[in-house]
Order: C-alpha cells, then sequence, then structure tokens
C-alpha cells in the first residue's frame, strides 16, 4: 500500500523524523523527512475550531494548508530545529508524498505550553501512518489511516481511524486489550 504519514496536531514538538526505505534487504537507507528549515514537503489541514472548554464549533474545517494561527512551525530546540505543534486547533500535518515497505523512527519531546481547551487534561498526539483518502473524514480532522497514539502515560497504543483496519498477530488479553506477539494467532 503507497500511502502517507500523518501526525495528529496535540501539543507537541517533534524531531528527527526520517524513514527507512527497504526495497532490498541489504540496502537501507534513511531518508529524512524533515529538512530542518521549514515544513516544504509536508501539508497541514486543520479541522473546525474549539471554544475555552473544547467543544468544537460549529464552523467548517479551516482545512488544507490553512493555518492562521500557525498550529504548525519550524523552532529552534536544544540548539536544533523541530516542528512544533501547539494543538491550539486539532488536525495534522502529512507528508506529500506517499510511502510503502518502509521502517519509520520518529523523535518526540513535549512542549510545555497547554492552550485553555487542554487545560487538566493528557497531552496527547499520535502517529497516523498508511494514511489515506480525504482530510477530515475522521470527526472533522483527520484522514483514514493507522494510528500509534502519542499520548501522555500510554504511547504506543493501537487504534483504527476512520475505518482503518490492520491484521496484526496478538496475544488477546481482553475484548479490548492486545499485546504484539509475532507467535500468535492474526486477528483484525
Amino acid at each position: 500500500m503507497r500511502a502517507r504519514i500523518f501526525l495528529a496536531s496535540l501539543v507537541l514538538v517533534a524531531f528527527g523524523l526520517s524513514f527507512l526505505l527497504s526495497s532490498s534487504r541489504h540496502n537501507h537507507k534513511w531518508i529524512a523527512l524533515f529538512n530542518g528549515k521549514d515544513l516544504a514537503g509536508w501539508d497541514t489541514y486543520l479541522g473546525p475550531t474549539s471554544d475555552a472548554s473544547g467543544m468544537n464549533s460549529k464552523e467548517l474545517p479551516l482545512g488544507l494548508n490553512n493555518d492562521p494561527r500557525q498550529v504548525f512551525s519550524v523552532v529552534e530546540q536544544d540548539h536544533e530545529r523541530v516542528i512544533r505543534i501547539s494543538g491550539e486547533i486539532s488536525g495534522g500535518i502529512s507528508t506529500q508524498k506517499e510511502f510503502q515497505n518502509y521502517h519509520l523512527r520518529l523523535m518526540f519531546k513535549w512542549g510545555n505550553q497547554i492552550v485553555p481547551s487542554k487545560k487538566g487534561k493528557k497531552k496527547d498526539s499520535g502517529l497516523l501512518y498508511h494514511a489515506v483518502g480525504p482530510h477530515g473524514v475522521d470527526y472533522g480532522f483527520w484522514m483514514r489511516s493507522q494510528e500509534f497514539q502519542i499520548q501522555e502515560g500510554d504511547c504506543g497504543d493501537y487504534w483504527g481511524v476512520a475505518g482503518g483496519i490492520e491484521d496484526s498477530r496478538a496475544n488477546r488479553k481482553s475484548d479490548s486489550a492486545y499485546t504484539d506477539d509475532p507467535n500468535r494467532e492474526s486477528y483484525t
């Protein structure tokens, strides 16, 4: 499957974003997706705005590459240029190129600022990979995809977004809890 990589926008500073495209078993080449300067090669998408309590407005999504509040920006952090995601409006940043047969490496760090609608809540974001179709199909914000949660206290949880499904070999602990186990039965 050829698909895009999508980062959900909820209070995150991301850096070191790169892929290992492995077209052959012995020829691995890491490709930096972030150029360290600007957001060239990326699309931004913002859903409807929220009020101070976090309730979504009845407004239409701000949409593709329309970021008047600079939710997505490039800043200096610890002597390095990084992608900053303020989380002021929910949405995401996605690669313009499509990829297949890759390994992804992402480093992230939580920011210190908290927007009023997120006060008292966990810092929450996600890596949405194999993102396909139109932006905003999931609650007006995200693309159909597979998500690895990047949330304070539980990074790595899996979510199928907007009908995205995955076959995975896992150990079933309950109706809603599985752990990865390549030697176990495959679940969808």
